[in-house]
Protein backbone atom coordinates (compact mmCIF):
# COMPACT_ATOMS: atom_id res chain seq x y z
CA UNK A 1 0.00 0.00 0.00
CA UNK A 2 2.91 2.50 0.93
CA UNK A 3 4.64 1.79 -2.18
CA UNK A 4 1.90 1.73 -4.71
CA UNK A 5 0.36 5.33 -3.47
CA UNK A 6 2.35 6.73 -0.50
CA UNK A 7 -0.03 9.94 0.08
CA UNK A 8 -3.14 7.95 0.27
CA UNK A 9 -1.93 5.99 2.15
CA UNK A 10 -0.84 8.61 4.91
CA UNK A 11 -4.13 10.78 4.38
CA UNK A 12 -6.20 7.67 5.24
CA UNK A 13 -3.50 7.50 8.75
CA UNK A 14 -4.41 10.95 9.66
CA UNK A 15 -7.82 9.58 8.87
CA UNK A 16 -7.85 6.93 11.09
CA UNK A 17 -5.81 8.80 13.59
CA UNK A 18 -8.54 12.33 13.56
CA UNK A 19 -11.03 9.58 14.36
CA UNK A 20 -9.42 8.24 17.53
CA UNK A 21 -8.99 11.83 18.64
CA UNK A 22 -12.35 12.66 18.09
CA UNK A 23 -13.91 9.85 20.08
CA UNK A 24 -11.48 10.50 22.89
CA UNK A 25 -12.66 13.88 23.90
CA UNK A 26 -16.36 12.66 22.59
CA UNK A 27 -15.49 10.02 25.43
CA UNK A 28 -14.72 12.76 27.92
CA UNK A 29 -17.48 14.64 27.05
CA UNK A 30 -20.18 12.07 27.53
CA UNK A 31 -18.59 11.33 31.17
CA UNK A 32 -18.46 15.52 32.01
CA UNK A 33 -22.13 15.54 30.68
CA UNK A 34 -23.47 11.94 32.80
CA UNK A 35 -21.62 13.26 36.17
CA UNK A 36 -23.58 16.92 36.30
CA UNK A 37 -26.84 17.41 38.42
CA UNK A 38 -28.71 19.99 38.30
CA UNK A 39 -30.90 19.49 41.19
CA UNK A 40 -33.81 22.28 41.54
CA UNK A 41 -35.58 22.48 44.85
CA UNK A 42 -38.59 24.72 46.22
CA UNK A 43 -35.98 26.74 48.08
CA UNK A 44 -32.77 26.43 46.13
CA UNK A 45 -30.93 25.63 42.97
CA UNK A 46 -28.01 23.30 43.37
CA UNK A 47 -25.45 22.45 40.45
CA UNK A 48 -23.19 19.48 41.30
CA UNK A 49 -19.91 18.56 38.81
CA UNK A 50 -17.51 16.14 39.05
CA UNK A 51 -16.50 12.47 38.78
CA UNK A 52 -13.37 12.01 41.25
CA UNK A 53 -13.43 15.43 42.85
CA UNK A 54 -16.90 17.31 43.53
CA UNK A 55 -18.04 20.83 42.64
CA UNK A 56 -21.35 22.19 44.00
CA UNK A 57 -22.57 25.39 43.81
CA UNK A 58 -26.10 26.48 45.54
CA UNK A 59 -28.02 29.52 44.99
CA UNK A 60 -31.19 30.43 47.21
CA UNK A 61 -34.54 31.32 45.54
CA UNK A 62 -34.76 34.04 47.55
CA UNK A 63 -31.29 35.62 46.51
CA UNK A 64 -31.67 35.39 42.80
CA UNK A 65 -31.31 38.28 40.97
CA UNK A 66 -30.97 37.68 37.32
CA UNK A 67 -31.80 34.61 35.42
CA UNK A 68 -30.24 34.41 31.67
CA UNK A 69 -31.11 31.88 29.14
CA UNK A 70 -28.99 31.67 25.88
CA UNK A 71 -29.64 29.94 23.17
CA UNK A 72 -28.73 29.94 19.36
CA UNK A 73 -30.27 28.11 16.29
CA UNK A 74 -28.90 24.96 17.13
CA UNK A 75 -29.47 24.76 20.37
CA UNK A 76 -32.97 25.60 19.85
CA UNK A 77 -33.10 22.58 17.25
CA UNK A 78 -31.64 20.33 19.25
CA UNK A 79 -33.44 22.06 22.46
CA UNK A 80 -30.54 22.77 24.29
CA UNK A 81 -28.87 25.89 25.80
CA UNK A 82 -27.17 27.98 28.48
CA UNK A 83 -28.71 28.68 31.84
CA UNK A 84 -27.21 31.59 34.35
CA UNK A 85 -28.38 32.64 37.79
CA UNK A 86 -27.04 35.23 39.49
CA UNK A 87 -27.85 36.22 43.47
CA UNK A 88 -27.28 39.45 45.20
CA UNK A 89 -23.53 38.55 45.77
CA UNK A 90 -21.02 38.37 43.11
CA UNK A 91 -19.35 34.94 43.89
CA UNK A 92 -22.80 33.13 44.07
CA UNK A 93 -23.74 32.16 40.54
CA UNK A 94 -24.75 29.05 38.54
CA UNK A 95 -23.90 28.27 34.61
CA UNK A 96 -24.84 25.17 32.92
CA UNK A 97 -25.50 23.81 29.57
CA UNK A 98 -27.82 21.25 29.39
CA UNK A 99 -30.74 19.86 27.60
CA UNK A 100 -33.94 17.96 28.24
CA UNK A 101 -31.89 14.64 28.30
CA UNK A 102 -29.07 15.96 30.94
CA UNK A 103 -29.66 14.96 34.81
CA UNK A 104 -32.16 17.20 36.54
CA UNK A 105 -33.61 16.67 39.62
CA UNK A 106 -37.01 18.69 41.11
CA UNK A 107 -37.46 18.02 44.92
CA UNK A 108 -40.27 19.67 46.82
Amino acid sequence: MWRSNPLLFIAYLALILLFVIGLVFLLVWWIKNKNTTLIITDKRTILQQGLLSRYTNEVMHAHIRNIQVQQSIMERFFNTGTIKLTSSTVKSEIITRDSQTSRFRFTA
